[in-house]
C-alpha cells in the first residue's frame, strides 16, 4: 500500500510544515570553489554547519586528491603516504572541522582515514582487513564507514569507530549468513542513528538500512515492487534519504526516497525524468540530490519539503554558476545541505579541449 504525501504529512505531526520563509521560493548565489591543483576538476561530497565543504579537489594519474573549501580558500588535504600522489577522498566533515574519508597506502590498498588539525591519520580496520573507507562523522567524533573482513575474500561490512573502539555493524539476514553479505554505513547523526545499505539475500539485492544507537540493524525496504534501495544521508530527527527502484521503472532506474518512521516516501523526479536520488537532508527537511532523463545529463535538484516536488537548482540561481574565467556551468548534483540551507553542489561544463569539466560550488540562499 502506497501512502500519499498529504496523508503521510498529516500522520507526521508537522514534519512537512513550517519551512523557513526563504525556502518558500529560494534563490541562490553561486560561489565557485577552485580546484586544489591545475587539473580543472573538483567534486564536493559533504558540508558542515559553517558551510565548510569537503570532497575531491584535484586528480592525477593514480587517483583524486581530497580537498577542503573554507569560504573560498581551498586546501589540498594530501595523501596517506606523503609526496607519493597515491590518491585520497574526503566524504564528511563535522562541526569541529574533523574530516573523514579514505587514502591509498604503498600497496594501493584503500584505507579509512581522518584529518584532524590538518593531520591525516589512518583508522583501524577489522582484523586482517586490507580495505576500508570512512564516510560519515557526527558531533561526538563517532565515525562510520566500511572495512573488509578477515582475509579479504569476504565482502566488506559496515563499521563504527567510537573513540578507540571499532564495531562491526554486520549485515541483514541470519547471523550465520552475515559474513557472506556486504554492508556499508554512510551517515551518522548526533543521536547515534546510522544510515547505509546491506546485501539482503543470495541474489545480491541491496536494501537501505538503519542502525540505532544499540547497533541493531533494521531493513528499511523499498518502494512498492522495488528490489534495491540505498540510504545516503539523514538528519538529526532520524529522517533518512536515498533512492529505490520503483514500479514501472527499469532495474537501473531509481526514485529519490525519504524514510520517515521507516515508511518509504517517493520524492519523485523532475518532469520527464526517470531517475532521481536524494543525497542529503537538513533539519528543515530540505532535501538535495539529482534527477535525470534517459540518456541525458543529470540536474541538481532541491526538494523544499517531503511533500514537495523537486525543483531544478539551476532555475533558482540569481546568476549562472561560472568559474574564475567566466566559463558557465550546469549544476548536475547536490551532495550536501546544512541547517542554514547552504548547499554543496557540482557543476559541469565542456572544457576548451572538448572534454567534460566538473567543479565544486557553494550555493548560498538569498
Amino acid at each position: 500500500m502506497t501512502t500519499t504525501r498529504p496523508t503521510l504529512c498529516a500522520l507526521l505531526l508537522g514534519l512537512c510544515a513550517a519551512l523557513p520563509a526563504w525556502a518558500e521560493r529560494p534563490s541562490y548565489r553561486c560561489v565557485y570553489l577552485a580546484d586544489a591543483g591545475a587539473e580543472d576538476f573538483s567534486w564536493p561530497e559533504g558540508i558542515n554547519g559553517e558551510g565548510t565543504i569537503v570532497g575531491l579537489g584535484s586528480a592525477n594519474a593514480l587517483g583524486p586528491r581530497a580537498a577542503r573549501w573554507k569560504k573560498t580558500a581551498v586546501t589540498d588535504l594530501g595523501d596517506l603516504v606523503p609526496d607519493q600522489g597515491l590518491g585520497s577522498r574526503a566524504y564528511g566533515i563535522n562541526a569541529q572541522g574533523v574530516i573523514v574519508g579514505s587514502g591509498r597506502n604503498e600497496l594501493l590498498d584503500t584505507r579509512p582515514v581522518r584529518w584532524k588539525g590538518g593531520v591525516i591519520q589512518e583508522l583501524p580496520t577489522l582484523p586482517g582487513s586490507l580495505r576500508g573507507e570512512a564516510h560519515g562523522i557526527n558531533a561526538h567524533n563517532h565515525i562510520v564507514g566500511s572495512s573488509s573482513q578477515g582475509d579479504n575474500a569476504l565482502p566488506s561490512h559496515a563499521v563504527l569507530w567510537r573513540g578507540d573502539k571499532l564495531f562491526d555493524l554486520g549485515a541483514l539476514g541470519p547471523r550465520a549468513s552475515r559474513p557472506q553479505r556486504a554492508s556499508i554505513a554512510r551517515a551518522i547523526n548526533d543521536a547515534g542513528t546510522i544510515a547505509g545499505d546491506s546485501d539482503l539475500d543470495d541474489q545480491h539485492n541491496w536494501h537501505a538500512v538503519r542502525w540505532d544507537s544499540d547497533r541493531v540493524i533494521h531493513d528499511l525496504g523499498t518502494l512498492p515492487t522495488g528490489a534495491h534501495s540505498s540510504a545516503y544521508g539523514l538528519n538529526q530527527a532520524g529522517t533518512i534519504v536515498g533512492r529505490s527502484n520503483y514500479e514501472g521503472g527499469a532495474l537501473y532506474q531509481f526514485h529519490a526516497v525519504a524514510w520517515v518512521a521507516d515508511v518509504p516516501l517517493d520524492l519523485g523526479t523532475l518532469p520527464g525524468h526517470v531517475t532521481s536520488q536524494a543525497r542529503a537532508i537538513n533539519a528543515s527537511n530540505l532535501v538535495v540530490g539529482s534527477s535525470a532523463a534517459e540518456g541525458s545529463t543529470a540536474r541538481a535538484v532541491l526538494w523544499r519539503g517531503l511533500d514537495q516536488a523537486p525543483v531544478d537548482l539551476n532555475s533558482l540561481l540569481r546568476e549562472p554558476c561560472v568559474n574564475d574565467v567566466a566559463h558557465r556551468y550546469t549544476l548536475v548534483d547536490a551532495a550536501g545541505i546544512n541547517d542554514g540551507g547552504v548547499i554543496a553542489a557540482t557543476g559541469w561544463t565542456m572544457g576548451w579541449d572538448g572534454g567534460p569539466r566538473f567543479s565544486a560550488f557553494r550555493l548560498v540562499p538569498r
